[in-house]
């Protein structure tokens, strides 16, 4: 008797046998490269030219295998955000739809991670790991955290104001003191922070506050 062995109608991908078309194949291991549902049949046949049919079908489920988060490495200023984002694979290496749903959470190092993903690093510089997890599979990712750095290495008054200016650093913040006259007229006076750079150089900063001393105070920023 031989066994022969094969699928029907429009399969999701393409099935091999261990083996087939031979007595043996009686026993035999299908082996599928996609989820999904298969029909099969089998033809046995006998050495006077008989043969018969019967037919099975088998649906083949997505096993969750492999968890790979993006990015899987990043580098951020002190108290920098970054998204990270997971995706689920199956047994073929396949995206899982629907995506099951991520524990995020910290493996190591500083900072936070919110149910989201969303990492927001500390005011200090160092490393952390970051993990997603689901049905027991888990994927890491590396942060490396960075100092803002001190771009500013100087201040300066200008007008020989009469209380003096100066300013302070921290974790990429730099709070600046001065006074003086307005910065209109014949006399201008205020305090403001340099390095001097040899080239072209662009530099951003954000006003976080602005305050005055007096009810006659004018702050300006420049």
């Amino acid at each position: 008797m031989t066994y022969t062995w094969a699928t029907t109608g429009t399969p999701p991908a393409a099935v091999t046998y261990s083996v087939n078309g031979t007595n043996a194949a009686k026993n035999t291991v299908a082996t599928f490269t996609k989820i999904g549902t298969y029909s099969f049949r089998v033809t046995i046949s006998d050495p006077a030219g008989l043969s018969t049919t019967s037919s099975v079908n088998v649906t083949v489920n997505a096993t969750l295998t492999s968890i790979v988060i993006s990015p899987a490495s990043v580098t951020l200023n002190s108290g920098g955000t970054q998204q990270f984002s997971a995706v689920a694979y199956d047994q073929f290496g396949t995206s899982i739809s629907p995506q099951p749903s991520f524990t995020w959470s910290m493996v190591s190092g500083g900072g936070t991670i919110n149910s989201s993903g969303l990492y927001t690093a500390p005011s200090s510089s160092g490393s952390a790991v970051v993990q997603a997890a689901s049905g027991g599979i888990t994927d890491t990712a590396a942060v490396n955290i960075t100092s803002a750095g001190n771009v500013f290495t100087n201040d300066a008054d200008i007008g020989s104001p009469t209380y003096t200016g100066s300013y302070t650093y921290s974790n990429g913040t730099y709070t600046v003191n001065g006074g003086g006259a307005d910065i209109w007229s014949t006399s201008d006076q205020f305090n403001y922070l340099y390095k001097a750079i040899t080239g072209d150089v662009t530099i951003i900063a954000r006003v976080a506050s602005l305050t005055g001393t007096s009810l006659n105070s004018w702050p300006r920023q420049a």
